[in-house]
């Protein structure tokens, strides 16, 4: 069992033997982020964005960075928990009824794109996720609508086991659709990391990156691979705004993938 899961249920146990109830002693902060992914849950995409917006919106950058702690310690704590969901149905998983086996040799295969060389060096962001913006691969472009199964990372500092890696598609201006912002077992240091369950994005780009905060801070780099230029950028990963390039600079992550399956290539049953 990981230390995460023991730390969950000694606090549900000493929680429920208090009060009868797991959520009783959570501070009204943490209570309300709670509500707040109840109330998204049936929500579509730009409605949740909308939602985290008139929230961010609402509050100063102290309660802003308040409200992103509190939600992070709720997911490593597994209070709330986060599927993947590209379609933008909300954080429970649904299953996908009929599919029951792909096949990817087709269109090239599995993909990896890395875009940092050189020194690296602690970022200096805070409170926000550090990535890169997937868009090309060797000057190509990035398959539309992939999955990703996989992420490499070298961390400056990590404070305990785990880190919380996020994704993004669906980019528009400073904005982002989030696909996920869960921990991963990660170390100071390089980490190679393999996804339990692929991650779908849709479009031809899509952000990755690791949550700076918590003690966890992700390397970058001022050299390119390929001549591919910058791609570092910052978003906050709770409500997906305030997307902003981090000039002349390239995260450590890359990233490993499939590209979309052929509707011809797809086995069909139903359940």
């Amino acid at each position: 069992m990981s230390k995460i899961n023991k730390r969950k249920l000694l606090f549900l146990a000493i929680i429920t033997a208090i009060t009868g109830s797991a959520n009783a002693e959570l501070s009204k902060l943490q209570k309300q982020v709670v509500a707040d992914n109840e109330t998204m849950t049936n929500m579509g995409a730009s409605e949740r964005r909308e939602f985290r917006q008139k929230i961010w919106n609402n509050s100063d950058k102290v309660a802003q960075r308040a409200y992103n702690q509190a939600y992070k310690e709720l997911v490593a704590s597994g209070i709330i928990t986060f599927a993947n969901n590209s379609e933008g149905n909300g954080n429970k998983t649904k299953k996908q009824h009929g599919i029951t086996s792909v096949n990817n040799s087709n269109r090239g295969g599995p993909f990896s794109i890395s875009y940092h060389s050189g020194t690296l060096a602690p970022s200096t962001a805070a409170s926000n996720m550090v990535g890169n913006r997937f868009n090309t691969i060797s000057g190509a472009a990035v398959p539309t609508s992939g999955s990703i199964t996989g992420f490499t990372a070298d961390m400056a500092v990590v404070a305990g086991t785990n880190a919380f890696f996020s994704m993004f598609d669906q980019i528009a201006g400073t904005t982002a659709n989030l696909i996920t912002s869960a921990t991963q077992p990660m170390a100071s240091g390089f980490n190679d990391v393999t996804l339990a369950t692929g991650l779908s994005y849709v479009g031809s780009e899509f952000l990755a990156g690791v949550w700076v905060g918590g003690g966890d801070t992700i390397n970058v780099a001022t050299g390119t691979v390929g001549a591919q230029g910058f791609h570092a950028v910052q978003i906050n990963d709770i409500v997906g705004t305030a997307l902003a390039t981090i000039s002349n600079m390239n995260a450590a992550i890359g990233v490993r993938g499939n590209p979309p399956v052929p509707v011809e290539l797809m086995n069909f049953s139903i359940d």
